[in-house]
């Protein structure tokens, strides 16, 4: 039986994965820290408590492994320091391992849009500039992989429960600036495609980038949401300057409570970024054969039923809702 390594999988995407795996008949190892849960990962996994900022504690795991996926990180941290701890320090770790241990095992980094900018021009935030630094750690070594997903989305994701939370309620509050935008897939998608990764050589030395291949508006966002919900959505624009006035509140909270919450000001400033691209797409289907399984309408409400279960209109079209898409 293949070994395969995937670490986060008590995480949104890391869970799928490893499920996915292993329901492939592939013998899945997911070492995890001594403060992780273990009750939400996936059944038929072997649990490992491991130190990640030791090579040697990793040493036992990833012997006879075929296939490194790290997908492990954090979202959230007090500084840069902490993001880069997390983030490119364990990055440096789990590449030591597999470089002494397995060294012809595939490593595929799962890293972020966040890592190249809107428009390519580099990070904005703290968490894209520590992805990145992780990903200048992976090009160091060989047989390599990175995965930039922009935003992943689906059942089981909290951190975009409340957006569809306050659409099931009638409105749908969006950053008021023409141009903004984001790219999207779908997390068991993002799982099909890392899953590929290791049985495809010509993606080994690249970066990939999936995606549904196109940018879409606020505006066109919110068109999708209706459709797939049945219900009128009216959009809400947020001047900018409110936008950055909601991540700082968001980090005044957090530093008061004691806790790191994602949205901040620099995440503030992702949002309002102009330039997001989807143009990767067409390198990950010559590199990998892949593409997404479905439109993002039906993914979408795939999620929303998640969400907002018991709330989904079948019978008739879908309202078209008042005002204009943005």
């Amino acid at each position: 039986m293949e070994r395969v390594i995937v670490t986060g999988a008590s995480g949104f995407v890391g869970g799928r994965l490893a499920a996915l795996l292993s329901s492939r008949g592939f013998d899945v190892a997911v070492p995890c820290r001594a403060t992780s849960r273990t009750d939400c990962m996936p059944d038929g996994c072997a649990v490992s408590r491991i130190e990640f900022l030791r090579p040697s504690s990793l040493e036992g795991v990833m012997q006879g492994a075929s296939a490194v996926y790290h997908v492990a990180g954090a979202v959230a941290a007090s500084s840069q320091e902490g993001f880069d701890v997390a983030n490119a320090a364990v990055t440096r770790s789990l590449v030591a391992a597999r470089d002494a241990c397995a060294p012809d095992a595939t490593f595929v980094y799962l890293s972020s849009q966040s890592a190249s900018g809107p428009g390519g021009g580099g990070p904005i935030t703290a968490y894209g500039r520590s992805k990145l630094l992780a990903e200048m750690v992976v090009k160091r070594s060989r047989n390599w992989v990175i995965v930039r997903p922009p935003v992943v989305f689906g059942p089981g994701d909290e951190s975009l429960g409340p957006l569809f939370r306050i659409a099931a309620r009638g409105f749908l509050p969006f950053p008021a600036r023409r141009g903004c935008g984001f790219s999207m897939i779908q997390v068991d998608d993002l799982a099909e495609m890392l899953a590929a990764l290791q049985d495809c050589p010509k993606a080994l030395g690249s970066v990939l980038e999936p995606s549904y291949g196109r940018v879409f508006s606020w505006g066109e966002f919110r068109s999708l949401l209706q459709e797939a919900s049945g219900v009128g959505i009216l959009p809400v624009p947020v001047p900018p300057p409110l936008v950055r006035m909601a991540g700082l509140v968001s980090e005044t909270i957090g530093t008061f409570s004691g806790r790191c919450h994602v949205f901040d000001r620099q995440k503030a400033g992702e949002f309002l970024a102009v330039g997001w691209s989807a143009s990767g797409q067409a390198a990950v289907e010559r590199a990998t054969g892949w593409r997404p399984s479905g439109d993002p309408g039906a993914a979408l409400r795939q999620a929303w039923e998640y969400y907002n279960p018991g709330r989904v209109r079948t019978a008739g079209p879908a309202p078209a809702g008042p005002g204009k898409p943005q």
